[in-house]
């Protein structure tokens, strides 16, 4: 994984706000894609998107334990940069509705999540209605299922789901690197 320099950094970092942040979660707690609510309405941009982050999510999508994992704790660096061979850099933690999803930002643009289950499906029909997703595709053998994403300004995304949880990866990393994180996640969990 390379490094990202500010204003690259800068532009993963809304895109990812607003894929993880609002494609993980529907305001209407729905699980069926083929209807998702209408905070899962596809935005135009990184920015739109940033700015449906602020939806607030459904209650009765609360973590199963009462706890949603950390996913800054889920792999070490050493971990990290096994799969992906460079340093993810200092990670910090991002929790904006830790109930049901967290999220851990890394300085090198690399970008992991931790949400429930429930939430998936409504996050993979964001995904898919993304004005700047590239191309996307299921993903079969990581976790219950998965789906992988690639959007026009380079980054790619990885979201896989797995019993009560489902994780995501948003970096600028190739698919096979982008599925081993997901498989080091899931296994982690």
């Amino acid at each position: 994984m390379r490094r990202l320099n500010g204003s690259a950094s800068a532009l993963i970092g809304l895109a990812a706000a607003g894929l993880i942040l609002t494609g993980c979660g529907s305001s209407g707690g729905s699980t069926d894609a083929a209807a998702p609510s209408s905070a899962a309405a596809a935005p135009e941009s990184p920015a739109a998107s940033a700015a449906a982050s602020e939806s607030v999510p459904s209650a009765s999508a609360a973590a199963p334990t009462g706890e949603v994992p950390d996913p800054c704790a889920l792999l070490t660096a050493d971990e990290i940069s096994a799969i992906t061979g460079s340093d993810p850099g200092t990670p910090k933690p991002n929790a904006v509705y830790p109930d049901i999803r967290k999220i851990c930002n890394f300085e090198g643009g690399l970008i992991l999540a931790v949400e429930v289950a429930a939430d998936y499906d409504g996050s993979v029909a964001m995904v898919k209605g993304d004005t700047n997703v590239e191309d996307s595709e299921d993903v079969s053998g990581v976790g219950d299922k998965a789906f992988f994403s690639t959007y026009t300004f380079g980054a790619t995304q990885i979201l896989a789901v797995q019993g009560d949880y489902f994780i995501g990866v948003t970096s600028l990393l190739d698919k096979e690197k982008s599925i081993a994180l997901a498989q080091a996640m899931l296994a982690a969990l």
